[in-house]
């Protein structure tokens, strides 16, 4: 005689609650901001304002789960953190800033919209203004050429596309009026001109 088969029964699963579901995150100390800042500034290049910025959200969201910890005792921790990086080279303002107005150059951005990056970024005022030194027209009409090209508008245009979205596109990129109209009249032979002979 065949035996009847019997399910067992299963476990249930363990009811979820914020105890058992939510890590909570390591107390604020010096060896951890060291660390956790080290780690950062391995995978991203960041001024010192913006590197602070990262580290203050690690520190308030540290307090929420610890509310023993004093915010204000922390953040005094990660100034002396910050001092300590700037003393090793690990945060350098000056050579941020060169490396950032490089790569924002790069894209073709025109002289406003790199200052607001770069203010965004944290970058000072007067390291903004000696990255850009004594940028004129000129500078400011061969950065349009660099975004039409990347941008395929103008002379480097694929396919066909209207005058005033062209000149919207450059607008929203914080060219003026003349500058845009200037680079999308250039021809392809000075169009390409300008870009090969930028520094």
């Amino acid at each position: 005689m065949k035996k009847a088969f019997v399910r067992e029964k299963s476990t249930p699963n363990p009811v979820k609650t914020p105890e058992n579901t939510v890590k909570r995150r390591k107390k604020i100390t010096s060896s951890y901001l060291e660390n956790s800042g080290a780690y950062y500034l391995q995978r991203f290049m960041a001024s010192s304002a913006q590197f602070k910025r990262v580290m203050t959200r690690k520190i308030d969201l540290s307090c929420r789960d610890h509310p023993d910890q004093i915010r204000e005792d922390c953040l005094s921790l990660l100034d002396q953190v910050v001092i300590k990086f700037l003393d090793l080279g690990y945060l350098n303002d000056a050579t941020y800033a060169q490396g950032l107005y490089h790569s924002l150059s790069q894209r073709g951005f025109s002289r406003q919209k790199i200052q607001a990056q770069m203010k965004n970024k944290g970058v000072p005022s007067e390291l903004i203004a000696a990255c850009q030194g004594d940028e004129n027209s000129e500078h400011e009409l061969a950065m349009a050429v660099r975004f039409i090209r990347r941008k395929k508008l103008g002379a480097f245009a694929i396919r066909e596309s209207s005058q005033q979205k062209s000149l919207a596109s450059l607008a929203r990129n914080g060219f003026g009026y003349e500058t845009a109209a200037k680079a999308l009249a250039l021809s392809r032979d000075d169009a390409e001109a300008m870009f090969y002979n930028l520094d």
